[in-house]
């Protein structure tokens, strides 16, 4: 899993919270925009060859979780 955390510890400021913004939209319409969670889905499977569903799984559950512990300061 170090390479999952690797790649996507480094999502900066303005990527997460556009990201945020887009896992809101997905949980409201249904429809996930050609955004930030696609780019960094694709960048997951190019990087670890793991399927894409499941890629974007990891992609919002670390979104989440590193929205929640940088913006409570922990």
């Amino acid at each position: 899993m170090s390479a999952v955390n690797d790649f996507l510890e480094n999502i900066d400021e303005q990527d997460l919270r556009a990201a945020v913004a887009e896992i809101k939209q997905v949980h409201a319409t249904g429809i996930l925009p050609d955004g930030v969670v696609r780019r960094l889905t694709r960048g997951l499977v190019d990087r670890t060859r793991i399927p894409t569903a499941e890629a974007r799984d990891v992609v919002e559950k670390a979104v989440l979780r590193m929205a929640a512990f940088r913006w409570a300061g922990v």
